[in-house]
């Protein structure tokens, strides 16, 4: 890689030097080192990735050939993004946003949204809304920018990421996004409603948040699946009063097992769950073996609709 890099600046000081056009350099050399830095675990991948935008840019900007694309740009964000440079990728965004340069689309924000998701703070989180509201205001969002901020939220730990995330949720379904999404998208609110329930301060609104965002999804289509039962069944261990906690749980059973979506992460939970004798009860199995139970010792009705790999049942 560093040999394409020399070759190609070298080629780039010939021509400049000797005004030769024969040896120009193409717009193609330009991106195929840029490529490779991309794909490569040098250390300096990163510096080097922008080096070569830059001297591309500066190549257009000299000579009026090799202009850089948006498709180049989106190569180097990600690639200062996967070598933890997020703030050398914000100030390249910024900058190729400038009118004198109008290097912008759908691919780009998701690229750098992509990178606040990635980094688990609030600061994160807060930046990747407002970048979403201007993608979404310039026409350049999709469903990959909406499930990238929303995982930023998620990676957050703020206290009011679940809140967050049904507010984007919400904005999502209103203005008619892709809608192969939306199982995705539930079951990352339900999670964080989980997580933000076994916190004193969040625990209440939580549980009520998740409890109402469950029975939406079961009205919907081909919205909920196996995962969303794990986390409705994780989150029972947040309920306070055992009878209440009792009579989720044995709904929430019952509810899998009607919609056919008994797992081995589900069956992995309920072991978990601390309520052998209702689980072994409700699964028709005798209670000191219900640890040993797996998804080959249940009705196949009852895991008809999880998509699992046969190893995984074995």
């Amino acid at each position: 890689i560093r040999m394409s890099h020399q070759l190609l600046q070298d080629l780039v000081h010939r021509f400049e030097g000797e005004k030769r056009d024969k040896d120009e350099p193409s717009a193609r050399a330009f991106t195929s080192v840029l490529n490779k830095w991309f794909h490569s675990n040098d250390a300096n991948a990163a510096e080097k990735a922008e080096d070569v935008f830059r001297l591309k840019d500066k190549f257009f900007q000299d000579h009026g050939t090799a202009k850089p694309t948006i498709f180049d740009l989106t190569t180097v964000i990600r690639t200062l993004i996967k070598n933890k440079k997020l703030g050398r990728a914000e100030v390249l965004f910024d900058e190729m946003r400038e009118p004198s340069k109008s290097l912008v689309d759908t691919d780009l924000f998701n690229a750098l949204l992509g990178g606040y998701s990635k980094e688990g703070t609030v600061e994160a989180a807060m930046k990747s809304s407002e970048l979403l509201d201007e993608a979404e205001k310039a026409g350049f969002s999709d469903a990959i920018s909406y499930r990238a901020c929303i995982t930023a939220w998620s990676n957050s730990h703020a206290p009011n990421r679940d809140e967050r995330i049904e507010h984007l949720l919400n904005r999502y379904i209103k203005i008619g996004k892709d809608p192969k999404s939306l199982p995705a998208i539930y079951n990352m609110l339900i999670k964080c409603c989980q997580q933000c329930s076994t916190k004193t301060s969040t625990k209440d609104k939580s549980i009520q948040r998740a409890m109402r965002v469950f029975k939406e999804m079961m009205k919907l289509p081909q919205v909920v699946n196996h995962t969303t039962f794990a986390y409705m069944i994780m989150l029972c261990n947040s309920i306070d009063d055992p009878r209440r906690q009792r009579a989720l749980l044995a709904s929430l059973i019952e509810q899998c097992k009607k919609e056919g979506y008994v797992s081995p992460s589900v069956l992995g939970i309920l072991r978990n769950a601390g309520h052998n004798a209702l689980c072994s009860k409700l699964l028709n199995v005798k209670e000191h073996n219900f640890r040993m139970i797996d998804i080959i010792d249940l009705p196949s009705a009852w895991s008809k609709n999880v998509q699992i790999a046969p190893a995984a049942t074995k």
